[in-house]
């Protein structure tokens, strides 16, 4: 039987409750803000050497970012918004961090200073989760030239969550967006783009 879009987010939100992004923990954990930025930039994690986005990131580029983040945290300490932060975050990346590695290290400062994202950032797997769901759901309505979707745009399923749920929603699920089948009944096994293993590493 086909699923639904409904029945997608009810799977999301039953599996994901029990999820902690341990990057993000980190950040709102650290003694200082500038601890909290370099373990952001850094995407230092609780169990791995780093997050699992930011696996494939040479250290001495996220070494980089790091340095040039902390001679700007005065802006960062007086952002006043998520793209704010988001912006600032942009502006000191160097080759080799792209947009998700950028995203990703917004949203660990973000939750640090109480300052979470309004609207959902597309970027690599969310932009293709995205993409079915304006295909296949949302009937084409979607303007997906932009980088970034505000809430009310969803379709009203989606607005019971968060945005930052939103993306991950996107991207974590994606495949069942696309051919619209229902995930198996141990899907996501990790939770969201962080599963090492078994049918939820999909990856973002």
């Amino acid at each position: 039987m086909a699923a639904t879009l409904e029945s997608l987010i009810g799977n999301f939100k039953s599996t994901r409750a029990h999820y902690r992004d341990g990057s993000i923990e980190l950040c709102v954990t650290a003694g200082t803000l500038e601890e909290a930025i370099r373990r952001a930039a850094t995407a230092a994690h609780p169990r791995w050497k780093k997050h699992i986005h930011q696996r494939r990131i040479p250290d001495d580029v996220l070494e980089a970012v790091s340095a040039k983040l902390l001679t700007r945290i005065d802006r960062i300490q007086s952002a006043t918004t998520f793209d704010d932060l988001h912006r600032i975050v942009a502006s000191c990346a160097v080759a080799g961090f792209a947009e998700m590695a950028i995203y990703d290290t917004a949203l660990r400062l973000g939750m640090r200073l109480k300052k979470p994202p309004t609207a959902v950032y597309l970027h690599a797997g969310t932009r293709k989760g995205a993409e079915a769901l304006n295909r296949n759901i949302a009937g084409g309505r979607l303007n997906l030239s932009k980088d970034i979707l505000q809430m009310h745009e969803l379709p009203a399923p989606l607005q019971q969550l968060s945005p930052a749920e939103v993306e991950d929603f996107l991207c974590v699920y994606k495949k069942y967006l696309q051919d619209r089948s229902a995930p198996p009944d141990n899907f996501p096994s990790g939770i969201g783009c962080c599963a090492t293993s078994g049918p939820g590493r999909l990856g973002c």
